[in-house]
């Protein structure tokens, strides 16, 4: 901070003319007392004269728009940031030592050849950036983001001169920093550990395969897998589940960098989440093994689902559902379209209703059956408690309304005399059940949901007899609503699970967006989550626990959301949430924070690989609401290991664009050269205008009024 009292003053004036208007008020202040009648004492004389002097000058001097700048003056010594990364792969030994231990050692050189001349802040990075007081770090399990890590320290160091970056310049997660903004604002120095050239090395390179299998269903495993500095000679490569060895196979691998592809095949038994582990052997003196292992996941599901479908007529939605259905390896589809006087087309339902594991009633039963042939069929339905999709797209009667009611609690629905084409958009309870997760990441599905094509909406004044929960919602606002009219509601309760979709047109998701290779199967992948949410899982649960995704990397940040309802299925903003998470050799707990509508939000980063369970309980006032599990899988971090050797390229080309310079370790102390360590003077200043301040104006008025007073007092001519 700037001292109060100024450095010094400048004014705008030069000395000839404050020498000159000195000169000529004198000489008028003396022109008018060198006699005075009567005449009167020398020291009045001088007294008058020099108020009558000072009056005149500071007249004459605002003739010239005097302007007095205050300056206040520091000097500060520069800001040296020293940027070290920690990630995992600064863990791999070489020359004695790992290469964090060596990065330390050339900050810790740095710092003292400084001499002080400049203040250093040390930060240390690998997925996240960490200020330290002192050169005091480990390695962690974690990957590389570069660009974040810089981006977020020059937020923070806004007035850093130079930034050393000390790194082996590989980064696993991010952008490249090459093509950020912050480039240009700083001066950056990098200094490059470790070997520049490929060590002994064996890896898995990739293990790809369906993240979701079917039981009882052949499935193929591919294992990409590379070495680097070795002689051609065999390997084995062996996959496990738990602790025993479930296949291996021996391969041949060159050491020239290229990879080889090994196929496995599994056929799970057990449906959840089935982890499967793979090893390649090691070799004397090779130098990184965390890359000799990888893990991954599948979640296994029952390998097919009876589905009924019964439609109220031919249409082309009901031709739609069934082309979507028909081809699901996963989805045994039994159809029937109900035609007049109660028989039905292609097939009787009587057939197939006692071995359906869900069932999807369009616009059913039909308006054109009366209650003796419609009641019986329901009664019959409704007696196996299947659960039930429901979709309604025209007006219905009362009679359809009440059979209608033995599937999902909906008390009472008003068809609108104009159907309004609408966008849909999911609500927050939505976005916490899992029935709309159709892709991976959170970016995606956003985009989704802003270009997926609109629906025709026909109701209006719907309620229900019990608490159900809104997934989807319409985009335009209807009868003062101010959170839209509700597309697709989910119902749990005594033991049936429902769920009552409104509107048609859903098929024009597919036509229309079946250019799109990432969302062209979306209408479809709905569909079918529909089908195993309604299939699988428990009911009436008053606490859901989810999580974005069910696998995860070590170094991934999990989300973990707990929605919490009460007896009445109202949601709780005021609960008591704790959640136990449990893996290999750790256990702890975390805290989930409110954030509306009964939803609350934590999050903790896994650093060992292996199974997670976790737990959350719901409590308000000592009283326990309820509690739900879910399981996730947390993979070995690999993507640190594919490529060991020091990215010297991009360490040049990154200094070079910030108008920095690159350094190797052994080169490392010529960095002092090129550093500002020069202190730095800063400065600032505050003018203001002379002539047009009031002080002046009352001063010069307050002269006169005292030179007049004297006069008068002396009796002056």
């Amino acid at each position: 901070m700037f001292e109060q009292i100024p450095s010094y003053f400048q004014i705008n004036i030069s000395f000839f003319v404050l020498l000159i208007v000195g000169f000529l008020s004198g000489l008028f202040a003396y022109y008018q007392y060198r006699r005075t009648i009567p005449p009167i004492s020398k020291s009045l004389q001088i007294f008058l004269g020099i108020i009558r002097g000072s009056a005149f000058a500071c007249i004459l001097l605002l003739l010239f728009a005097p302007e007095i700048t205050a300056i206040w003056q520091k000097t500060e010594s520069g800001k040296l940031i020293i940027a070290i990364d920690k990630s995992a792969s600064m863990g791999l030994m070489e020359k004695n030592q790992n290469r964090l231990s060596r990065a330390l050692n050339i900050a810790g050189n740095i710092i003292d050849r400084t001499n002080n001349q400049v203040e250093t802040v040390i930060y240390g990075f690998d997925t996240d950036t960490m200020h330290f007081q002192n050169l005091t770090m480990d390695t962690t399990r974690l990957g590389t983001n570069i660009d974040k890590s810089l981006s977020s320290i020059l937020v923070t160091e806004k007035n850093a001169t130079d930034l050393v970056l000390i790194t082996d310049g590989n980064f696993s997660i991010g952008d490249n920093p090459l093509y950020s903004e912050y480039t240009n604002r700083i001066n950056l120095f990098s200094i490059g550990i470790g070997d520049t050239l490929d060590m002994p090395d064996l890896m898995i390179a990739e293990v790809k395969s369906n993240r979701i299998v079917y039981q009882n269903r052949a499935t193929q495993i591919q294992v990409y897998v590379m070495s680097r500095g070795i002689k051609t000679q065999r390997f084995t490569l062996s996959m496990k589940q738990g602790n025993r060895i479930f296949q291996a196979k021996e391969l041949q691998l060159s050491g020239d960098g290229k990879i080889s592809v090994v196929e496995f095949e599994v056929i799970p038994e057990k449906i959840g989440l089935n982890q499967y582990d793979f090893y390649l052997q090691t070799i004397p003196g090779e130098a990184i093994t965390q890359n000799n292992y990888y893990t991954i996941s599948m979640e296994v599901l029952k390998g097919k689902v009876e589905v009924g479908l019964l439609a109220a007529k031919p249409g082309y939605e009901t031709k739609f559902l069934n082309q979507m259905l028909s081809d699901q390896d996963d989805i045994q589809l039994h159809m029937s379209v109900a035609i007049k006087k109660g028989k039905y087309f292609i097939s009787n339902p009587d057939k197939f209703i006692d071995s359906l594991d869900v069932l999807i009633l369009h616009d059913y039963p039909p308006s054109s059956q009366t209650d003796s042939r419609a009641g019986p069929f329901i009664n019959r339905l409704n007696s196996r408690r299947i659960p039930a999709l429901i979709i309604l797209s025209e007006n219905i009667s009362n009679m359809q309304l009440e059979s209608i009611k033995n599937f999902f609690p909906i008390k009472s629905i008003r068809y609108s005399e104009q159907i309004i084409e609408t966008q849909i958009k999911p609500t927050i309870e939505g976005e916490i059940l899992p029935v709309l997760s159709i892709f991976e990441d959170d970016e995606t599905e956003e985009k989704f949901w802003s270009i997926s094509p609109p629906i025709h909406y026909p109701y209006s004044d719907i309620s229900f007899e019990s608490p159900a929960k809104i997934l989807l919602q319409t985009s335009k606002l209807l009868n003062n609503n101010n959170s839209g009219q509700p597309v697709l509601i989910a119902h749990e309760t005594r033991g049936r699970k429902g769920i009552l979709m409104l509107g048609s047109g859903f098929w024009r998701w597919h036509f229309l967006l079946s250019e799109d290779k990432i969302y062209r199967n979306s209408w479809q992948l709905m569909l079918k989550n529909l089908i195993r949410w309604l299939d699988t899982g428990s009911v009436d649960k008053n606490v859901i626990l989810s999580a974005s995704k069910k696998i995860f990397q070590v170094g991934d940040n999990i989300f973990l959301n707990t929605q919490v309802y009460d007896g009445s299925f109202k949601v709780v903003n005021d609960g008591l949430i704790r959640t136990n998470v449990s893996g290999p050799s750790v256990s702890f707990e975390i805290e989930l924070n409110f954030l509306e509508n009964g939803r609350y939000e934590g999050s903790f980063v896994p650093l060992v690989p292996g199974r997670y369970n976790i737990r959350s309980e719901a409590w308000r006032n000592n009283i326990k609401l309820g509690t739900d599990d879910i399981e996730l899988v947390v993979t070995t971090v690999n993507r640190e290991f594919l490529n060991t050797k020091q990215n010297h390229r991009f360490l040049k080309r990154l200094a070079e664009k910030t108008g920095g310079k690159y350094f190797d370790e052994d080169d490392a102390g010529d960095l002092i050269n090129y550093l500002n360590l020069k202190p730095e003077i800063k400065r600032k200043s505050e003018t203001m205008e002379l002539w047009n301040r009031l002080p002046i104006l009352l001063l010069i008025i307050f002269l006169l009024s005292l030179e007049w007073f004297i006069r008068k007092r002396k009796n002056l001519a």
